[in-house]
């Protein structure tokens, strides 16, 4: 069996291209990322949506408790960025215009945000 041997010095001259190709290949794959949709005409606005009420009167002191060990609240301090319409705990309304969600029992605002969100795949 025959050993090669690469000297530090080719090591680092051939590593360096790589180094210098990945601000290229980072621009390159941001390009080829499609523009975000637009929403679906049916689709509720942010302005219908902002004056939602959704009713908690029905949780318990436990439910309450756990909305806020996770600082739940009703508008998201991040805007459409973090919201619940775009956590993966979000259930989506069946009957009403607010939601649910995996995490917290009771109604959940679309525009909530709590410290658990997590982006929807």
């Amino acid at each position: 069996m025959t050993r090669v041997f690469i000297s530090r010095r080719a090591l680092l001259v051939g590593s360096s291209g790589l180094l210098l190709a990945a601000p290229a290949i980072a621009v390159a794959q941001t390009s080829l990322t499609p523009a975000p949709s637009a929403p679906a005409p049916s689709a509720p606005t942010d302005d219908s949506l902002a004056k939602l009420s959704c009713d908690s009167s029905a949780l318990t002191p436990a439910d309450h408790a756990l909305r806020e060990s996770l600082e739940y609240v009703d508008v998201s301090p991040f805007g459409a960025a973090k919201n619940c319409l775009n956590c993966s705990y979000w259930l989506p309304p069946q009957d009403k215009a607010c939601g649910g969600c995996t995490l917290l029992a009771g109604q959940i605002h679309p525009l909530g945000y709590c410290t658990s969100w997590e982006l929807a795949e």
